[in-house]
């Protein structure tokens, strides 16, 4: 073989080294240095986001986000990472305000959850004590059915309330345990059927809206244990 077929063969050899081995990872455009690579993907549908997130082979999520001038209850869906939605989430809290994350189906969860009503039906309902009454309520619980301790320092209270609606959003972060899927949570509010906060809501005030988890169930969710 000639020395130009030598030299030829070993750069062959080089590129499927460097191809196979790269020196650095794969560039992606950014906007500014500082911020993340992109991955900001906005779907009308929440269908539509959650296959989008599936194919992605960054580790995405997906997150709901309420319409600006829209009617109430409408919603876009965004799938981006958890550190891009930090990123823009602390330049622009406002606008991102009304966000939260959609679990997905068979995924293991924390207890949650959300608390709204319609403050014009409901003057002179106080919303931060039906919110304390039912942490208080839950926690107790959840000591008589899995032996586990919790308090209010152990939830977290989101509040995204408007001048219309008090909305609360309520994620319980409960030490070495979760549930083990979104069906398994929703379990044990219709297990409890919230009877007993409704009743100390109505005794603290006769303003007060009632709390309803809605359905029942004969038997508390299982816990899983880390």
């Amino acid at each position: 073989m000639s020395k130009w077929g030598d030299r030829l063969k070993k750069v062959e050899l080089l590129a499927q080294t460097f191809q196979s081995n790269p020196l650095t990872t794969r560039y992606k455009p950014r906007l500014w240095p500082c911020e993340p690579s992109s991955v900001w993907k906005l779907f009308p549908r929440q269908s539509m986001a959650m296959s989008f997130a599936q194919s992605c082979k960054e580790t995405v999520h997906v997150f709901a986000l309420e319409k600006e001038k829209a009617s109430l209850g409408q919603r876009i869906f965004l799938v981006t990472s958890y550190s891009e939605l930090w990123h823009y989430y602390k330049t622009y809290p406002q606008s991102l305000m009304h966000c939260y994350e959609v679990i997905p189906e068979g995924a293991v969860c924390k207890l949650y959850f959300d608390l709204e009503f319609h403050k014009p039906s409901n003057r002179g309902a106080d919303g931060k004590s039906i919110v304390l009454l039912l942490i208080k309520y839950v926690c107790e619980k959840l000591m008589d059915i899995y032996g586990i301790e919790c308090s209010e320092k152990n939830v977290l209270n989101l509040d995204s309330s408007t001048e219309d609606k008090f909305s609360r959003h309520l994620i319980f972060i409960l030490p070495n345990a979760a549930f083990k899927d979104n069906i398994h949570v929703d379990a044990l509010p219709r297990f409890l059927s919230l009877s007993s906060v409704n009743h100390h809501v109505a005794s603290a005030s006769a303003a007060q809206p009632s709390i309803d988890a809605g359905g029942s169930s004969t038997s508390p969710a299982p816990l899983d244990h880390s």
